[in-house]
């Protein structure tokens, strides 16, 4: 994910990975599903080629929650429900 961002030009503000899920809130010029898409892409495929999950094993949940956050109160609030809300 860090690697993606990097290259996309996209700040990360918060990541937590857990056990089973994953909470990033991510700045970049494009539509929240685009972002969501890439990184679940270029985490499965750094996943793969470590070989921590097999490639016939689904990494992701179907879809994902995606939101825009249009001020920064929102993305303050999104920071630290990903850092500390969990």
């Amino acid at each position: 994910m860090l690697e993606a961002c990097r290259i996309r030009g996209w700040t990360i503000h918060a990541l937590n990975v857990r056990t089973n899920h994953v909470h990033i809130v991510v700045t970049g010029q494009v539509e929240p599903g685009r972002v969501l898409g890439d990184l679940k892409r270029w985490s499965t495929r750094g996943l793969r080629e470590s070989e921590l999950v097999n490639a016939d094993r689904l990494v992701w949940a179907e879809d994902g929650s995606k939101q825009w956050l249009w001020d920064a109160k929102a993305v303050a609030d999104a920071i630290e429900y990903t850092m500390n809300g969990q």
